[in-house]
């Protein structure tokens, strides 16, 4: 309801107050390095990762209410959460993970070059992952992933770039650039 941001980096995950600029709970992992969070669609829980081969699940009150370790857990580049919380998806390096949370089963999608962000759209159905290649991805994630689109034309080569879906319906996909444009593209 963005009455609360989160803010991560280093060992530690932030809660802040948006109204007042209070920081209503630091949450901390010792040995961490936090580079991803993202909220569940009821504002109450969320989840961060980072370059500890960990993915955490925290409520706002500051309970830990889950978490994902070990050797199967590699350096998480991003996160997103779907709009019904049902899947958890994370991309590192060049392997996208979604989760079930309900069942705990795991499905993973190989690329072909390094990953930088991930998108999902409001339907949960389909994902845009950006790549260091300056390509985009258009991904449909039911059942059997199948790589609909590559969307070339944006530049990003220093920073992060994020693309996202637009438009009231999903219809198109649109993009920054490091050369100052922004990218509009139909799928």
């Amino acid at each position: 309801d963005d009455d609360m941001l989160l803010t991560c980096g280093d060992d530690i995950v932030k809660l802040w107050d948006v109204g007042s600029g209070v920081c209503k709970y630091t949450f901390q992992k010792l040995n961490s390095t936090f580079t991803a969070c993202a909220w569940f669609p009821d504002g109450k829980k969320f989840t961060a990762g980072g370059g500890d081969k960990c993915i955490y699940m925290w409520d706002v009150e500051g309970k830990e209410l889950d978490s994902w370790k070990g050797v199967r857990i590699p350096r998480v580049r991003d996160l997103a959460v779907s709009s019904d919380g049902k899947h958890m998806i994370s991309i590192s390096e060049k392997v996208i993970r979604i989760y079930n949370l309900e069942n705990k089963a795991e499905r993973l999608i190989n690329e072909e070059e390094l990953m930088t962000s991930l998108s999902v759209s409001k339907d949960g159905r389909f994902l845009l992952v950006n790549l260091t290649n300056q390509e985009i991805h258009l991904w449909d994630v039911t059942d059997n992933a199948k790589l609909l689109f590559k969307y070339r034309g944006h530049r990003q080569t220093r920073f992060v770039i994020r693309s996202s879906f637009g438009g009231c319906n999903q219809t198109f996909i649109v993009s920054g650039s490091e050369d100052s444009q922004v990218i509009k593209m139909y799928f």
